[in-house]
């Protein structure tokens, strides 16, 4: 005995395998589109806890340091020294996802950076060393609560 189909059963055989291999193809696509997305947000959602740590060490060393101005609590030169070192790396650190830009993060991220930079650098012009702490802390502040807010908007709508 032979297989012996007729023209109707070859027609729904023929369209079933279509279906079959269109199916498969769509369902590895929309896969993959998912994969990428979720790759994406992932990286997005990195740099932006980067950007966060870093603003938290920039903000340390104001902070402390105005502590040690009040005489609320005295620095050693030991903790002066291990604030530096941290505020230098995280300053690098947030220069370089700086220089990177709206390329994992959005315009505005990469704007209210810049601003705060300008707002840090202008707090070295203060006319004591008080306010100079005190509007490089608020400066920092600010833009900590700002890329709070602008990183959970970002990452919701990717």
């Amino acid at each position: 005995m032979g297989w012996i189909f007729n023209e109707a059963e070859m027609t729904r055989l023929f369209i079933q395998a279509v279906l079959s291999v269109g199916v498969a193809w769509l369902t590895v696509r929309w896969s993959l589109r998912r994969f990428y997305t979720e790759k994406w947000w992932e990286r997005k959602a990195d740099t932006y806890s980067k950007v966060i740590e870093c603003l938290h060490y920039l903000k340390r060393m104001p902070s402390e340091k105005l502590d040690d101005e009040m005489h609320v609590k005295k620095l050693s030169e030991e903790r002066k020294e291990e604030l530096w070192v941290a505020y230098q790396k995280a300053r690098d650190e947030l220069n370089k996802i700086i220089d990177a830009g709206s390329f994992l993060m959005s315009e505005e991220a990469v704007a209210t950076l810049e601003a705060m930079q300008k707002k840090v650098q202008e707090s070295n012009n203060a006319e004591s060393f008080f306010e100079h702490l005190e509007g490089e802390w608020v400066a920092l502040n600010n833009c900590l609560k700002e890329m709070r807010r602008i990183a959970r908007a970002d990452l919701k709508a990717s």
